[in-house]
């Protein structure tokens, strides 16, 4: 018999230049096990260019067989685009408007944006603040979202949300910061700095540092919400410690934000320049979030080759309950 307080399990799909990552979740009452598991990072950088995917055809092959080597087939994924590929924008409208409003007014602000509706697909979610209603709204390539879903669907899963990377990184952060206690040390932290728990009451300014293979975003977060972000293309090793200046310029536009702390996600050599750098100027507490420590799995010994820090994406895609984008 199904468990009233059984969720039927859902995947995360994580594809970038670096590696393909997919990553199952159960849920049972209020916890997530970590169920199916499996990543193919040789090779994936040649079906990109510039940051976006070139070759589907290609990519379907690839993903096609991780699907049937992992016996997933028929599974429901949620998928990802990363920020810099999304039109991100806010409006603050009366508290009583209507949903017909809403679209006007996204329609009018789009058209001031340069952007030609029928060429992106937008969606945007409703959320009432200072006795207004704040509409945060995502515009997206129509033609891309829709070779992408067609990939996917072709290689045997099936698409059934969109995500934005860094909405899904929170996701994961704020569920293992709920986990975290003052005693455990399992979350790896730099060495230097002292440990505090994250909590969502906290006010002031955190900075959530996001490294994947090409690209650095940065987000200042006010708790979990987010209030500023900027990402950076790095494609030569140098320009990483010119990037320790950009982000000090970046975070000094924000004089009156105390920040507390700094959370580290995705893996890449040259984070540790970074880490380095921030510490240094603001002494902050930093904190690489490990979904290893703080979801339990079906089967331990399935999670010993892999790394937490490269699923930490595909956690949050496959925590999402909402199918709507």
């Amino acid at each position: 018999m199904k468990s009233f307080f059984y969720q039927s399990n859902k995947m995360g799909l994580d594809i970038q230049p670096n590696g393909i990552r997919l990553l199952g979740l159960k849920k049972i009452k209020h916890t997530f096990y970590l169920g199916d598991i499996g990543m193919r990072d040789k090779g994936i950088d040649a079906f990109f260019m510039h940051g976006t995917i070139k070759y589907w055809d290609q990519l379907t092959v690839v993903l096609t067989d991780m699907v049937e080597n992992m016996g997933i087939k028929g599974r429901s994924v949620s998928l990802h685009l990363p920020l810099h590929l999304v039109n991100m924008q806010r409006l603050q409208l009366p508290l009583d408007v209507s949903d017909a409003q809403i679209a006007l007014e996204i329609h009018a602000h789009m058209k001031e944006q340069g952007l030609i509706e029928e060429m992106f697909f937008h969606d945007y979610y409703r959320f009432i603040k200072n006795e207004c209603s704040e509409i945060l709204y995502v515009a997206a390539s129509r033609e891309y979202l829709s070779r992408y879903i067609e990939c996917v669907d072709q290689a045997g899963l099936r698409v059934k949300a969109i995500d934005i990377d860094v909405y899904a990184l929170l996701r994961v952060i704020q569920y293992v910061y709920d986990q975290f206690s003052q005693h455990d040390r399992s979350v790896c932290l730099h060495q230097q700095v002292a440990l505090h728990p994250f909590t969502r009451e906290q006010q002031a300014g955190n900075i959530l540092l996001y490294f994947t293979h090409l690209n650095v975003t940065l987000v200042l977060l006010n708790g979990f919400e987010m209030i500023a972000y900027r990402c950076w293309e790095v494609t030569d090793e140098k320009y990483w410690f010119q990037l320790n200046n950009d982000i000090l310029s970046f975070l000094t536009s924000f004089p009156s934000t105390h920040f507390q702390k700094l959370i580290i996600c995705g893996a890449h050599p040259c984070v540790s320049v970074i880490v380095d750098a921030l510490t240094q100027h603001y002494g902050l507490p930093v904190y690489f979030p490990d979904i290893f420590a703080h979801f339990k799995p079906f089967n331990r010994n399935c999670y010993d080759q892999y790394h937490a820090a490269d699923f930490l994406l595909a956690c949050g895609l496959a925590m999402r309950e909402n199918d709507k984008w």
